[in-house]
């Protein structure tokens, strides 16, 4: 075939067949999505995301809360009797209590002994009240609070009692412990109830 020819047939039969020639677009090449094997696993999702309990505030829980700070106004009370008591019976810092020598010769270091007495023990009960009653107070709040009124008026009761001098007078105050058996009843159902729910 001639050199004519052949360009004849090149510009006859396999140009026009070209896409460029043709005035076709040229497609572009398509991405291969990447198979499941090179994907990224997803994240796991934690328990906590899965199941959440959620708890709405409502008018009751101002009741809760309003005796909760009762009972702090009530041990701080407390903390300034033995503030008096201390400065009438002239027992320096930083004894905790007068000697027993000096209590039995001196009414008023005996009464301070027992007004610290009444104290310290309502501070040594205090953090168990309030475990008890911020548990109870999340979904019972109404009883809660109505059980914690019960257990400041016991303490009053017993921390009045000890400070008369006769220390027996502070059993007066024992109901103090239904408002306490009462939160630890509440606070059990509560816990129970936020791990089903889980």
């Amino acid at each position: 075939m001639s050199v004519v020819a052949t360009c004849r047939y090149w510009s006859v039969q396999i140009f026009p067949r070209l896409p460029f020639f043709r005035g076709d677009p040229v497609q572009p090449k398509r991405r291969i999505p990447p198979s499941s094997d090179t994907e990224k696993p997803a994240r796991p999702t934690s328990a906590s995301q899965q199941a959440m309990t959620t708890i709405a505030l409502t008018h009751d829980h101002g009741y809760a809360a309003a005796v909760g700070l009762a009972s702090a106004l009530f041990v701080l009370s407390l903390g300034i009797r033995v503030g008096g008591a201390r400065r009438k019976a002239e027992v320096p810092y930083p004894y905790l209590y007068a000697d027993r020598a000096e209590a039995e010769k001196d009414p008023k270091k005996h009464l301070f002994n027992c007004a610290q007495r009444a104290h310290q023990n309502t501070l040594e009960t205090y953090p168990i009240f309030l475990v008890l009653y911020t548990l109870a107070a999340l979904q019972h709040p109404r009883y809660a609070a109505i059980a914690g009124a019960v257990w400041i008026a016991g303490r009053h009761v017993y921390a009045s009692g000890y400070s008369t001098g006769d220390p027996a007078k502070r059993n007066r105050g024992a109901f103090a412990y239904l408002g306490l058996i009462a939160l630890l009843v509440m606070s059990v159902m509560t816990s129970v109830s936020l791990i089903r729910s889980a």
